[in-house]
């Protein structure tokens, strides 16, 4: 009996060892919190993780002028980076008729391309954005295809993008008092949220997936049509291209020489600018 009890004792005695070393171990180790876009890049432009600013867009809702947009650098390859809007910057239906649509057919990929990169960026900028084939993704959830691959400068992430780039809290974003104004809807929490479309299709080619407030993807979507969703366009830009255009925008401007002031009329001159003149002195006789 007394074998039997030491034996259960140092079995006891182990085990409370071995969970006392991995609580110290846990309690040593630092908890890795970080997301899937906070790993930085060392280029020194552009990295993963940065947020700058190009372009103008209507933001605050007031039309006397166009504040800056913000963007997330969410990954770089060689000379390009892809970048995402901050915040859903409009509300736009990702289809007005409804009905089945993909990518290609879709009415916000239109007004990406042509209304949108019109108002928001100068020529020169968006000679800087690159074309870029954008393949259509079908949703591997709900098996509906996402329709034949496009060329565009501006486009909505797919589902697999979004997964691979963004953890659910970076895919948090807020609407802008415009996009409100245009009938985004936003959540009622301390920091208003939005959700915001992705081009794969839902679970019929009527519907297409989106980012709910929460940063989860609804993979089921919602319909074509609806107008309570924001956009937020990404695409991929030139490095090189872009610092040219920020460098000319934020250079130093040179300060002009200064001309040395010509004398005024009733300034005096120097004594040694008048010639000196010796008196003729006769001698006395």
């Amino acid at each position: 009996m007394k074998n039997s009890r030491s034996f259960f004792l140092k079995i006891a005695t182990l085990l409370l060892a071995v969970l006392m070393t991995a609580a110290a171990a846990s309690a040593c180790t630092p908890k890795k919190t970080t997301g899937k876009i906070d790993k930085k890049t060392e280029t020194g432009l552009l990295d993963i993780g940065e947020t700058f600013t190009f372009g103008r867009y209507e933001q605050n809702n007031d039309p006397e002028a166009k504040e800056e947009i913000e963007w997330l650098v969410i990954d770089r390859e060689d000379g390009k980076a892809l970048v995402i809007s901050v915040a859903g910057l409009d509300a736009v239906q990702y289809n007005e008729k409804g009905g089945d649509t993909t990518w290609e057919t879709s009415t916000a990929r239109k007004w990406l391309n042509e209304t949108f990169i019109s108002e928001a960026f100068t020529q020169e900028e968006a000679k800087a954005i690159l074309t870029t084939t954008v393949s259509g993704d079908a949703n591997s959830k709900t098996k509906v295809e996402g329709g034949n691959d496009t060329s565009d400068k501006i486009f909505l992430l797919s589902i697999d993008e979004v997964e691979m780039y963004m953890d659910a809290n970076e895919r948090k974003a807020s609407p802008t008092a415009y996009a409100i104004a245009n009938g985004a809807q936003a959540s009622t929490s301390k920091t208003a949220y939005c959700w915001w479309f992705l081009r794969t299709p839902g679970s019929s080619t009527s519907f297409v997936a989106y980012v709910d407030v929460n940063g989860f993807i609804s993979t089921n979507g919602a319909l074509t049509q609806v107008i309570n969703n924001t956009v937020r366009p990404a695409f991929w830009i030139d490095v090189k291209a872009f610092k040219v255009i920020w460098d000319e925008l934020h250079k130093t401007p040179t300060p002009a020489p200064s001309a040395t002031p010509a004398p005024e009329e009733n300034e005096t001159a120097t004594p040694e600018e008048f010639e000196t003149v010796v008196p003729d002195v006769t001698e006395a006789p």
